[in-house]
């Protein structure tokens, strides 16, 4: 939970705002707002928008995008201001700040 905090950068007192990008390249910008809606938006225009809700949990997040399951990830530190994003042991993409 730590590192998904230290991740998120505080741009507005209402929403957290990220950077994320993909195992295969695909880079999105993050929102995570305080009442628990959450949107993703593609940067290059390759990748699917999407919004749904995000909550904290002991380890990690987790996200229910519209349409979808909840699934929730773990967070770990990369190296600085790096954070993989995991599911199990699968790597789903790498935070930046």
């Amino acid at each position: 939970m730590r590192a998904v905090r230290t991740y998120l950068e505080m741009k507005d007192p209402s929403q957290l705002t990220g950077e994320a990008s993909t195992p295969s390249g695909v880079k999105f910008k993050m929102i995570f707002a305080a009442d628990g809606k959450v949107t993703r938006e593609p940067l290059a225009g390759a990748g699917a928008k999407g919004e749904g809700t995000w909550k904290l949990d002991k380890d990690g997040f987790c996200t229910t995008w519209k349409g979808q399951t909840q699934n929730c990830y773990s967070v770990v530190a990369k190296g600085q201001n790096k954070w993989s994003i995991m599911r199990a042991s699968s790597l789903l993409a790498v935070w930046s700040k």
